[in-house]
């Protein structure tokens, strides 16, 4: 006769039952169902039911788990499960939040504080959000620049916050392989951007807007996709390195370099092309054994594509698509030169706090209403701190750089390496357009990216046998 007190201990042990979900949400599998919940809810529309996956999962585990390590991929996913950002002015979004704000107070009373963790950049970012504040505050604009609050705020508070909750909370078991799981969340960020750009793209330009209306997407425009690629491309070269299986990810990257160039982005795809041959390099370099000689030979594969590529790209004439980048480099600007010039003119009027983020030049850009939120976007980080914010902008923006350099450069590890490459590249990216002040998903994404760098260094043992998901 079957006990049913040994069936319930059996099916329903609170142990078993923990084990199981640990062992989900620290694999890789969990990611990547993540991912394709994004590129799903993308296609189908299903924006709010993608946002309420989102919240159920992580009220869940901010009931369940101290260590917020399992967290991690909700904030960096959140907007590539938005077709349309008219979502937000749903009632029903705002309700959701509801029951995670009260998961949270949970989380907190469940699981307090053991002790205070600061990071190593909570005084950069408190510098930051104090120029970001006081942007615009002392020039004849100043009347605007509550205007500018819907970038001001996410782009300090909404950042420090999270910086510091996760700084406090990511515990993660030390047999867990925590950079594997953090350049895992990258490539996959690279690759819903990439997918979800080559359906918008497909639906644009060959079945018309007639037949699906697109509005602006979650995650901005196509620089802001190339830019999630940038920072993907060293973590999956990462991957590369410490993966018994080189050729899945050297097709990724191959995927990121063609979504690059389908992208129109001439600046994102001319930086991933000068920092491809450092990126190889480093891959040779830091791959062992078996691994080296499937790299070697996969190296091998890759340049007779590229021979294949260029011989194919001269026989049908569109090699001048590559003369076409390099004149529109040299001589063409996208109108930016306009732009750096008015940055240049209101900074030199306003220098010490800028103009604000309030302030609109109707002439450079399409007239917009007196009480509309927005950013008038210089298309250079630069040029967007001196203009926006002015010489305390500058000189607080470059200790933030320096800070995140710091961090990155602090060890000679495998994961320091490409992380470092992650960042130069998504900054070189920076100085012809304003990705810095695009808080979802690209600066919380390299916030994250700098964090999870802070917490490697701190390892004791940074040669520890790590066990493979």
């Amino acid at each position: 006769m079957v006990n049913c007190a040994d069936v319930k201990t059996k099916f329903f042990n609170k142990n078993r039952l923990s084990e199981i979900s640990d062992g989900f949400f620290y694999s890789a599998l969990y990611p990547v169902i993540v991912a394709v919940m994004a590129v799903f809810c993308f296609i189908t529309k299903m924006q709010l039911g993608g946002i309420a996956f989102i919240f159920i999962i992580g009220s869940y585990l901010l009931v369940t788990h101290r260590d917020a390590t399992p967290i991690i991929p909700l904030p960096l996913f959140f907007m590539m499960f938005i077709r349309d950002v008219s979502v937000t002015g749903n009632l029903v979004f705002y309700l959701m939040i509801i029951p995670v704000a009260i998961c949270l107070i949970i989380h907190f009373v469940r699981f307090p504080l053991k002790h205070f963790n600061f990071g190593k950049m909570f005084l950069p970012l408190c510098v930051v959000t104090g120029a970001l504040f006081l942007g615009g505050v002392l020039s004849p604009y100043v009347n605007a620049y509550d205007k500018g609050l819907l970038y001001t705020l996410p782009l300090g508070p909404v950042v420090f916050i999270v910086y510091l909750y996760f700084a406090n909370y990511i515990e993660y078991p030390e047999d867990f392989d925590f950079k594997k799981y953090v350049c895992v969340i990258l490539m996959l960020l690279g690759l819903v951007a990439s997918a979800e750009f080559f359906y918008y793209d497909m639906h644009f330009n060959y079945l018309g807007t007639k037949l699906f209306e697109f509005g602006e997407l979650g995650w901005g425009n196509m620089n802001v996709a190339g830019s999630m690629i940038l920072i993907a491309i060293p973590a999956t070269c990462y991957l590369l390195t410490k993966s018994k299986s080189v050729f899945p990810c050297v097709l990724t990257v191959i995927t990121f370099y063609y979504t690059l160039y389908e992208t129109g982005s001439d600046g994102c795809l001319g930086i991933s092309a000068i920092f491809l041959p450092f990126l190889v390099f480093f891959c040779y370099s830091r791959s062992t054994g078996k691994n080296k000689k499937i790299f070697n030979f996969t190296v091998f594969l890759f340049a007779c594509f590229v021979v294949i590529a260029l011989i194919y790209l001269s026989a049908t004439d569109k090699m001048f698509y590559i003369t076409d980048v390099i004149e529109k480099a040299t001589n063409g600007d996208s109108g930016r030169s306009k732009l750096y010039r008015d940055a240049w003119r209101v900074f030199n009027d306003n220098p010490v706090f800028g103009v604000g983020f309030g302030y609109y030049n109707s002439y450079l850009y399409s007239p917009v209403s007196s009480d509309q939120l927005r950013l008038f976007n210089y298309h250079s980080t630069l040029f967007q701190v001196l203009g926006s914010m002015g010489i305390f902008g500058f000189c607080a923006y470059f200790y933030y750089f320096y800070a995140r350099i710091s961090v990155l450069t602090q060890k000679n590890e495998d994961f320091n390496v490409f992380a470092f490459f992650s960042f130069v590249m998504f900054a070189c990216y920076g100085f012809i357009d304003t990705v810095e002040f695009s808080t979802v998903p690209c600066v919380l994404t390299i916030t994250m990216l700098i964090l999870s760098t802070e917490f490697i260094n701190a390892e004791e043992t940074p040669l520890k046998r790590l066990k493979e998901f």
